[in-house]
């Protein structure tokens, strides 16, 4: 027995006074409770009402407004907070992972070759991703901030977007200030534990454009605007 889009309504318009507001996550809930409750109208010969409330208290935990350490002061139904705690922890993971490979790399290029233009390429390789990087977030927020409809994806990308692109600038327009020959000055630990702080905000960034684009998904994948 298929819900009349009347029902569907209904149970969408609870799910945002829930808190529930975001439409990747809103659409998938409504379709599972929407099935839940046309199984309960099959099954069980309940009207829409039994069967509706039944199946939000089953819900109840997940609708249920919380924060956690990662949301950092967000707050949001349970199942919102879980999963953008989850990309909040993909994305350090990802960051960290990426920077050990290129840190582990940056030492090795500048203790290898420890002349000039060793330093010099290096130097342009690494504004020229920060540029980049930063350049392609920027546009990211501005296609974001033209739509309307939100997303988990979208609220993760805003909240950490002027963090990003702070921490983005300042190595670009202060890159002579960090981007020194570390093989020169330091130990091989204190070379590889500078290049990893400064390499560190820069994955951040390439993570945050790769959230961004799953923000841009979700429109196409439900026809959003």
């Amino acid at each position: 027995m298929k819900l009349a889009p009347e029902q569907i309504a209904e149970i969408d318009e609870t799910l945002v006074l829930n808190g529930l507001i975001y439409d990747d996550i809103k659409l998938e809930v409504t379709d599972h409770i929407a099935s839940e409750i046309e199984f309960q109208l099959a099954n069980n010969q309940s009207n829409f009402t039994e069967a509706f409330e039944d199946v939000f208290s089953k819900w109840e935990s997940e609708l249920k407004l919380t924060s956690n350490w990662w949301s950092s002061g967000f707050v949001a139904p349970k199942i919102v907070i879980d999963k953008y705690a989850l990309q909040i922890k993909k994305q350090f993971k990802f960051a960290a992972l990426y920077d050990l490979m290129f840190s582990f790399l940056m030492v090795t290029i500048t203790n290898i070759y420890p002349q000039e233009v060793a330093y010099t390429v290096s130097k342009i390789v690494y504004v020229a991703c920060y540029s980049i990087i930063a350049l392609m977030l920027v546009y990211c927020w501005f296609v974001n901030w033209k739509l309307k409809s939100k997303s988990v994806f979208g609220k993760l990308f805003r909240s950490t977007f002027f963090v990003s692109i702070w921490f983005l600038f300042n190595y670009i327009f202060n890159s002579g200030d960090h981007l020194y020959r570390h093989y020169f000055r330091d130990s091989i630990a204190s070379q590889f534990m500078q290049w990893f702080m400064h390499g560190f905000f820069m994955f951040m960034g390439v993570y945050l454009i790769v959230i961004a684009i799953e923000h841009f998904k979700t429109f196409k994948k439900y026809k959003l605007t």
